[in-house]
This record gives structure tokens, sequence and C-alpha cells, in this order.
């Protein structure tokens, strides 16, 4: 069914010379469902028709347009980032912020006679994890509640 038998105004995304653009396209193959809506009586018009779907496996937060097509928008980007910190952001934290930590040093206190002849190995690798994580879950913990208030939403 093209868009003129729809009822509804062409795509503005494709310019109007372009041959598909009467012709609906096809939604992916993980949208399996309509958005419900009581009102059908501005659904000719393409600024009623933008869909925001949440998959349940998907992190990114997938946005139709009229044609039916998904936009790639930063705020589309900045909710894949945050789905991503809201899943992995204890286990990241919890894993190496503390188990890796105190393990190492206790392993550099008590075992120090173990690696004598590797000092100097041993001297970068703690100084090059110990500033990467430092700075890293700064960035978490500075993140941490903004990103928790998006666990709330649906």
């Amino acid at each position: 069914m093209t868009s003129r038998q729809a009822g509804r105004q062409p795509s503005t995304t494709q310019p109007l010379s372009a041959p598909c653009d009467q012709v609906e396209i096809l939604m992916p193959r993980h949208i399996s469902r309509v958005a419900p809506t009581k009102n059908t009586q501005y659904q000719h018009k393409p600024q009623h028709l933008i869909h925001n779907y949440y998959p349940k496996y998907c992190l990114r937060k997938i946005v139709l347009n009229a044609g039916g097509e998904e936009e790639d928008e930063p705020w589309t980007r900045a909710w894949q980032f945050c789905g991503v910190v809201k899943q992995w952001g204890f286990f990241f934290f919890f894993f190496f912020f503390f188990f890796f930590f105190f393990f190492f040093f206790f392993f550099f206190f008590f075992f120090f006679f173990f690696f004598f002849f590797f000092f100097f190995f041993f001297f970068f690798f703690f100084f090059f994890f110990f500033f990467f994580f430092f700075f890293f879950f700064f960035f978490f913990f500075f993140f941490f509640f903004f990103f928790f208030f998006f666990q709330l939403m649906p």
C-alpha cells in the first residue's frame, strides 16, 4: 500500500522525486508490535506517526519516522550508551574497582619476594592499571545516579 492510498503525506526525509518515496518501507524484524492508540483522527499526519519502540533485547532506543525508517540521532546514541552503563556499571565497578585493587595490594605486599627480579615490570603494570581504572571509574561515579534514573524508565 502506498502512502497516497494510506491517506498520509509522503516522507520528508527523501526528496519527492525519489521513485520509492510513495512506497511503505517495511519495519525491521525485531519490531513485533504496533504502538496502540485510541485516537485515529490525526493518523494521516506525519508528526503523529513517529513511533518510539523499546525492543526487549535492544539497547538502542529505536525511532522510526513517518516513512518507517530508523533515525540515528545523537540522543539515541546517548540512550544506547546509557543502556550499556546501566547494565554493566555494577559489574565493572565491583569487579575492577574493588576486587582487582585489593587483590593487587595484597599480592604486592605479602608476596613481594616472588617477583623481586620482575620489579620494573610490575612497577609499570601497577601504575598503568591504577591510573587507567582510577580515571575510568571516576567517570562512572560521576554519572552513576544519572544512569540509575534511566533504570526506572520503561
